[in-house]
C-alpha cells in the first residue's frame, strides 16, 4: 500500500497518518519533517524522500505526509517508484478542513511547537 496525503498546512495529515502507521504498519514520511532536514543539511527534498522509500521498512507500502505538494513533484515521485520497481500510488486521501479551524490549529501548534 502506497498512500499519499493531501491537505493544508493543520488538515490533519500528520494525524491520520499516525492511525494509518498503526492500522497499516507501514511508515509513514512526513516531509515538513524531512525538508526542514534537508534545509539543515544543505539536501534536496526529492534525495531525502528517495532515499527514505529506498529503506527496508518501506519495500512494503508507505505513507506520505504532505508530498508531492505540485505536479512537477508528482511527476518525479512516478518516476522514482518505476525506477525502484514498487508500483505506483496506491491511494490519494485529500483532508479538507475549513479555514477558520486550520487558522485554530495552527496557532495552537505554534504555541505548543515553537514554529
Amino acid at each position: 500500500m502506497r498512500i499519499v496525503l493531501l491537505g493544508a498546512p493543520g488538515s490533519g495529515k500528520g494525524t491520520q497518518g499516525e492511525k494509518l502507521v498503526a492500522r497499516f504498519g507501514i511508515p509513514k514520511v512526513s516531509t515538513g519533517d524531512a525538508l526542514r532536514a534537508a534545509v539543515n543539511e544543505g539536501t534536496a527534498l526529492i534525495g531525502i524522500v528517495d532515499e527514505r522509500l529506498q529503506q527496508p521498512d518501506a519495500r512494503k507500502g508507505f505513507i506520505l505526509d504532505g508530498f508531492p505538494r505540485n505536479t512537477a513533484q508528482a511527476e518525479t515521485l512516478d518516476g522514482m517508484l518505476q525506477r525502484m520497481g514498487s508500483g505506483g500510488i496506491t491511494h490519494a486521501l485529500h483532508l479538507h478542513v475549513n479555514d477558520e479551524e486550520i487558522v485554530s490549529r495552527l496557532l495552537e501548534r505554534a504555541k505548543i511547537e515553537g514554529r
